[in-house]
C-alpha cells in the first residue's frame, strides 16, 4: 500500500505508460521527495490503457484521506498547467494554484480558465483562442 524501497522501478513505468516521462533516465531525474513536513501527491498517474475509466479522482480521494489518517494537515500536489485535466481534478477536489504560482505561471491558469471554465478560477480572465494556440 505504501512506498517500499524497490517500487521506484515500478513508478517510472507507469509514468512512462502514461506518457509523463519519455524513457527511465527521465524517471530517475524527476524522483524526489518532499522534505516540509506535508503530505505530498507526488507524480499521479494512471496507466494509458486504464485512462478515461474515471479512476484517477477516487484514486487521488483514497490518498487524501489515507494522508488523513496518519496526521497530515496540508498536502501539496504538484503539478503543470499543460497537464490540464489533472488541475481540474486537483481543483475540483478543493485545492489552488499556490500564490507564486499564479504569478509565474498566469497565462497557464488563463488557459485552463478557458478550457474548463471553472469556479475556483474566477480572478483569472480566459485566454483568447489565439493565446492558446501561440503557447503551443
Amino acid at each position: 500500500m505504501f512506498y517500499k524501497p524497490g517500487d521506484r522501478d515500478a513508478w517510472i513505468d507507469i509514468e512512462k505508460s502514461a506518457r509523463e516521462f519519455i524513457n527511465y533516465e527521465q524517471g530517475m531525474v524527476s524522483y524526489e521527495r518532499d522534505k516540509s513536513g506535508d503530505g505530498w501527491l507526488h507524480w499521479v498517474a494512471v496507466r494509458r490503457e486504464y485512462q478515461g475509466k474515471g479512476l484517477a479522482k477516487p484514486l487521488i480521494s483514497y490518498v487524501l484521506n489515507v494522508m488523513r489518517e496518519l496526521g497530515y494537515r496540508h498536502a501539496k500536489i504538484p503539478t503543470q498547467t499543460t497537464t490540464w485535466l489533472a488541475c481540474k481534478i486537483y481543483l475540483d477536489l478543493g485545492f489552488m494554484p499556490l500564490p507564486k504560482n499564479t504569478v509565474n505561471s498566469r497565462n497557464g491558469w488563463r488557459i485552463m480558465k478557458a478550457l474548463t471554465n471553472h469556479p475556483a478560477l474566477i480572478d483569472f480572465d480566459p485566454a483568447k483562442m489565439d493565446e492558446i494556440l501561440s503557447e503551443y
